[in-house]
């Protein structure tokens, strides 16, 4: 949001093991500072984290420049040679090595593949591609932002030498109500995304991420079983992988036929469809799941058991999910059967 700078926090690990988060102040002219100091002059690598829709593809075009390109790593991995596709996107590769070009690198957490080496192989492929000065972005649970260690799926680039870690601080709902100069907005909207459906759609009395979604969703036109359908099938035959956001240039005359695309969709390079955001096609699918998780609810596993969900996914199905009600004291505690919404990034919970 223009009238709003976003804010960074610095991440570190304290004398107990956890995570430290430091205020650095407007996030923006830190990136640009960093990015630019010369060679030994700062880290080698900026980590940046940050929730759905909190603006890490929007800062990654803020820097954009003649001495800084992005490249979309969905892009990257979609297939071929990977130096080769390196090359097409970077369009200077000695420039990088040299260090007179440098590489954002943005969206790690949409194309790790669950099984499949997670997101740390991936990270190192990636990152010893990008010269000697470089900024990644990722969703906040790609790494690790809590606990003592990594998860299993998660890199811990707090650990790395030569690597800083930043994470962009959510919105302040009263700092926005006062910059809007309007009536006090939901406090759910911590992030642009969540605020621009709010403000578009006139959501003003949303309580959760996933009635802001679906009110926004409602108020374009579409035809919403019709588009969760899609999203699921899309999910079903590729699973969490760069490719599940999107469908081939046919579909916008078939399986999307009739959808308002000029608001849901944009069109890659490639002719390929995908959602203009990836939190949609998230909400959707976990729309979808939401009946089956509910459905085992005081039984046993089903269908829904076991399956790999992003984090986003999982912020909505909290609010999609009336969530059992686990009874206890400080010496025991009593867990319903069924499945739970819980865990976080690529988690099989």
């Amino acid at each position: 949001m223009s009238w709003i700078p976003p804010r960074g926090l610095r991440l570190s690990i304290g004398p107990d093991k956890q995570v430290l988060r430091e205020p650095i102040g407007p996030l923006l002219p830190y990136l640009r500072r960093s990015l630019a100091a010369p060679a030994g002059g700062g880290p080698r690598g900026l980590v940046l984290l940050g929730a759905f829709g909190s603006g890490k593809t929007t800062l990654s075009a803020a820097l954009a420049g003649p001495s800084t390109v992005v490249v979309p790593l969905r892009l990257l991995v979609r297939g071929g040679s990977l130096e080769a596709r390196w090359e097409a996107l970077v369009g200077d590769p000695l420039a990088v090595a040299e260090g007179r070009l440098r590489v954002i690198l943005d969206g790690l957490d949409e194309v790790a593949r669950p099984g499949e080496g997670g997101f740390a192989r991936l990270f190192e492929q990636i990152t010893a591609l990008a010269g000697e000065r470089w900024l990644l972005t990722a969703r906040t649970g790609t790494f690790r932002s809590t606990g003592r260690e990594a998860g299993e799926q998660q890199v811990d680039s707090l650990v790395m030498p030569g690597v800083e870690t930043l994470e962009i601080a959510p919105l302040d709902p009263a700092e926005v109500t006062r910059a809007l100069g309007r009536e006090p907005i939901p406090e759910v909207c911590t992030s642009p995304v969540l605020l621009r459906l709010c403000l578009e759609a006139g959501l003003a009395e949303a309580r959760t991420p996933a009635e802001l979604m679906e009110g926004w969703l409602r108020w374009t036109g579409c035809e919403l079983e019709r588009l969760t359908e899609a999203a699921w099938l899309a999910c079903a035959d590729r699973g969490l992988s760069e490719e599940s956001a999107s469908f081939p240039a046919e579909a916008g005359r078939g399986l999307l036929a009739g959808q308002p695309l000029d608001r849901l969709m944009v069109r890659d390079a490639d002719g390929r469809l995908r959602f203009g955001h990836r939190s949609l096609y998230d909400f959707l699918v976990a729309r979808r799941l939401a009946p089956w998780i509910a459905d085992s609810q005081g039984g046993g596993p089903n269908a829904a058991s076991g399956r790999h969900i992003s984090e986003a996914m999982r912020v909505f199905l909290t609010g999609l999910v009336p969530q059992p009600e686990a009874r206890g004291d400080a010496r025991w505690i009593e867990v319903p059967a069924g499945n739970w919404v819980s865990g976080g990034a690529l988690s099989p919970d």
